[in-house]
């Protein structure tokens, strides 16, 4: 029904069909009006008749409207689905995807590099890898300073201390109230030299232990730079090969996708010229109206 030799268009098509309907009608209108009769009209007593219905007068007309109207119906249904079929056929070949593409002529797809990723090391994967000794000892010293910390400085060691000194300077404290007056008479429950003495060592126990905890955390913390610069070097290769990687997968998919568009335009010049097969019987009707 298709076929890239001699043929009508979809243009063409329309206007045979369009003619085909034409003269299907022409005949379809002398089925559904004929009639065998004539008949004249006259008055009586007048020899005067006017002829006022026209009889078919060839049966043969019958015929020939019949075969017709037939062999119309035949042509406007023959191009009609030859139409059908060229459209579908011209659409198919526009919506035939990348993917139909590379399965029919049995490509096979490069593939797509993945990025490789370092998982970048935080403070807790290097205390992880302390030993148990060392482990110890940090954690232990660092709740030690905690703990001092919070006591010592500025803490409830630190503000008992103060108000030490400031009521030894003022050991007695009257609340005037008319008989009902109260004294409050002050005095160390410790020594006070002793409270300086041990306040002054807890605070150096505190600074020395503050100080190992802080030496600790600064040597992990340069173990923890180095690793992670090193890790960065790493992830930088890591990138500049995905680069490269990705730019030849690239090119690689942009030649089969080149090929694949290439296709597409040397199926629709070939789909343009595309055109509906003309049978034999109907060569004449297309003569007659081109």
């Amino acid at each position: 029904m298709i076929t890239s030799e001699k043929g009508l268009t979809l243009t063409n098509a329309a206007f045979m069909c369009a003619k085909a309907t034409d003269r299907k009608t022409a005949s379809e209108a002398l089925l559904n009006n004929f009639t065998f009769l004539d008949c004249k009209l006259g008055l009586i007593g007048s020899e005067k008749r006017d002829t006022t219905q026209v009889g078919l007068k060839d049966f043969s007309e019958i015929n020939k409207a019949l075969e017709t109207i037939s062999e119309m119906n035949g042509f406007i249904a023959y191009f009609a689905e030859g139409r059908k079929a060229l459209e579908a056929y011209k659409k198919s070949v526009l919506r035939y995807t990348f993917e139909e593409y590379v399965s029919d002529n049995e490509i096979e797809l490069p593939e797509r590099p993945v990025q490789k990723r370092v998982e970048f090391s935080n403070m807790e994967d290097v205390i992880d890898e302390m030993n148990i000794a060392d482990k110890v000892m940090y954690y232990s010293l660092d709740a030690e300073a905690g703990v001092y910390g919070t006591y010592i400085h500025d803490g409830k060691i630190s503000k008992a201390r103060e108000e030490l000194h400031k009521r030894l300077q003022k050991p007695t404290v009257v609340d005037e109230n008319g008989r009902d007056t109260l004294i409050h008479e002050y005095s160390a429950s410790i020594d006070k030299e002793i409270i300086d003495s041990e306040f002054e060592a807890l605070q150096n126990k505190y600074r020395e232990v503050e100080r190992k905890v802080n030496k600790m955390k600064s040597d992990l913390r340069e173990t923890l730079r180095i690793r992670n610069a090193e890790e960065t070097v790493l992830q930088n290769k890591y990138n500049e090969e995905y680069a490269n990687s990705l730019a030849e997968y690239n090119l690689k998919m942009e030649n089969i996708r080149n090929r694949y568009n290439q296709f597409l335009r040397d199926e629709e010049a070939r789909v343009s010229k595309l055109k509906i097969e003309i049978p034999k019987r109907f060569e004449s009707l297309v003569a007659e109206w081109s």
